[in-house]
């Protein structure tokens, strides 16, 4: 599943890398390339205009082309064409310039991962590996050579040159190719790292990567390895150190290089559950404190989506409200619905059931979801084995159908208008609105709604009690 992910999410085949340790950091670093440009993606929503907003909604109402699948699993490419069209600066998809699109799909490995924060005349020796995550969806439009510009930004937004050569269209594929130059002097601080591609005059410009600066690096990174790691928080620290400085790998659950060298935890160090299921399949995220739990949310990622990506960002945050706010057991799983031959959510359905008979158990599912889960009841030959549903799927203008018969929310994205948490007007067999359905109708993009899902989620389980 997870080199599927790598080849759909962002359009990228595996790298052919000269170890099987750079390999699997360079995969992963491509992976976590989706999750920054949902993050981006996020950050851009909020501050744009509703103007800007139905532009990128409208396009999305009008490419039915992949269906609720492509909707659910938008590539890196889609994500970052939708957050170009939020800037306002371009009408349509088809406006978006070739070279923007192309240095849009360059992604940057910076090694190490952080730099010496100094103040002479030049910082630290770096190299940058300059992935071609998705370029060869443009590959037959590229003339023979572009010429490529690495920029630093500096946190004061000014701009140096890093390092510029001309560069052979062979050369924009997996896996890649490296530049080497230093890193500008500085104080502590954040600088941003931008690939820009040119060619007939024309330059685009892609999407900046954030580099760290920061005071004594590594020899605060030494003595803090030389300490070694007696918790699970301490080796997750110097796990993601190792990854970042030694690797240039970036994850976006990560806290900061600096909040790391001060003994940071980051956020994917969490519970996970069920060993049977394979490692980081599943995730738990419970009440807080000594809170008893009222009952278990398990939540199935849409398919071809890591289940740690559900939790950064605003849906991160969403999911631990969830769980602490509302005293749910929240469990994050990416378990297909059902397997003949694995772990699949319906076992891990009736293994939570075994574990706590008395707390009704709440199914979540994305996309295409329903319509696996009626084949996956087929095993089950009785009752559905859970108390309540939530479905989270675009339904293109057409009535909500209770197809379980459970209390059921279902929330639905890309409507023509917006409705908050209501019963369903789906008569029941005497004429009335049917109790055991409500809805959600969003105008908004599904990948937006998935933040917003876990309190909406939040809001029927308290109006249900």
């Amino acid at each position: 599943m997870r080199l599927i992910a790598l080849g759909i999410l962002t359009c990228a085949a595996p790298c052919l890398a000269t170890s099987a340790q750079e390999n699997l950091y360079r995969d992963a670093h491509l992976r976590n390339l989706y999750v920054e440009r949902r993050l981006a993606l996020e950050v851009a929503w909020e501050g744009a205009s509703e103007e800007d907003r139905e532009r990128v909604r409208a396009s999305a109402r009008a490419n039915r082309t992949g269906g609720q699948p492509a909707l659910y699993s938008a590539s890196a490419q889609v994500l970052t064409d939708a957050r170009a069209l939020l800037a306002g600066d371009e009408k349509s998809v088809s406006e978006l310039s070739l070279q923007s699109r192309v240095a849009c799909s360059l992604d940057l490995m910076v090694l190490p991962g952080a730099f010496g924060a100094v103040d002479r005349d030049r910082g630290d020796a770096l190299i940058v590996r300059v992935l071609p995550a998705y370029t060869r969806l443009y590959r037959r439009a590229l003339p023979e050579q572009v010429q490529l510009t690495l920029i630093w930004v500096s946190p004061d937004g000014q701009e140096t040159r890093a390092r510029s050569e001309p560069v052979h269209r062979d050369a924009l594929v997996l896996p890649g190719f490296e530049m080497y130059f230093h890193a500008p002097p500085s104080k502590p601080g954040t600088w941003t790292l931008i690939p820009e591609v040119q060619w007939e005059g024309v330059s685009g410009r892609g999407v900046p990567v954030p580099v760290q600066g920061v005071r004594a690096l590594f020899d605060r990174y030494d003595r803090l390895a030389s300490r070694g790691a007696s918790t699970e928080s301490e080796r997750g620290v110097l796990a993601s150190l190792d990854r970042i400085l030694m690797h240039g790998g970036r994850d976006a659950g990560d806290p900061s290089v600096e909040a790391l060298l001060n003994g940071t935890s980051p956020r994917r160090v969490q519970r996970s559950v069920h060993p049977w299921a394979g490692e980081d399949t599943c995730y738990q995220l419970d009440p807080a404190g000594d809170t008893p739990a009222r009952g278990i949310v398990v939540a199935v990622s849409p398919v071809l989506h890591e289940v740690g990506w559900a939790l950064v960002g605003d849906e991160g945050r969403g999911w631990r409200e969830l769980a602490q706010a509302h005293a749910q057991r929240v469990i994050l799983t990416e378990l297909p619905l059902s397997h003949s031959a694995g772990p699949d959510v319906l076992e891990l359905l009736a293994r939570l059931r075994e574990e706590e008979p008395d707390l009704p158990l709440t199914l979540v599912l994305h996309g295409s979801g329903l319509g696996r889960l009626q084949l996956a009841l087929m095993r089950t030959k009785g009752r559905p084995p859970f108390e309540r549903l939530v479905v989270d799927s675009v339904l293109w203008g057409a009535p909500v159908r209770p197809l379980v018969d459970v209390p059921m929310l279902f929330v639905s994205p890309l409507e023509e208008k917006a409705a908050g948490l209501r019963r369903s007007g789906v008569p029941s067999g005497n004429g009335e609105p049917q109790s055991s359905l409500h809805e959600v109708r969003s105008i908004d993009l599904p990948v937006i709604c998935a933040a917003r899902l876990p309190g909406w989620i939040g809001q029927w389980l308290e109006s249900s009690e």
